[in-house]
């Protein structure tokens, strides 16, 4: 979503989150405010504040299905049958 770029920031840090928003702004206006939605209804004892920007990712990810790819491409499975990867969009 960055056009492949590295961030500067880890995702726990508050530059971290402030720059994994602006990215998904791009994708997503309204990205800030579902964040802040977000941020205001659950605790965060019970989702934390970078793992509410990983879902909005992945929903932004999901946005472009069927335009995605997977790392690795042909990825192994858990004990439970599921892909051990990482899913991205082409975008």
């Amino acid at each position: 979503m960055n056009d492949s770029k590295p961030l500067h920031f880890g995702k726990k840090k508050q530059e971290g989150r402030e720059e994994r928003l602006e990215i998904l702004t791009r994708f997503l206006p309204s990205a800030p405010d579902c964040y802040e939605d977000a941020l205001n209804t659950y605790k965060r004892k019970d989702v934390a504040a970078d793992d509410i920007l990983d879902a909005m990712v992945g929903a932004v990810t999901a946005m472009h299905y069927p335009r995605i790819k997977t790392m690795p491409e042909n990825p192994i499975k858990d004990e439970e049958g599921l892909a051990m990867e990482i899913v991205y969009a082409l975008i």
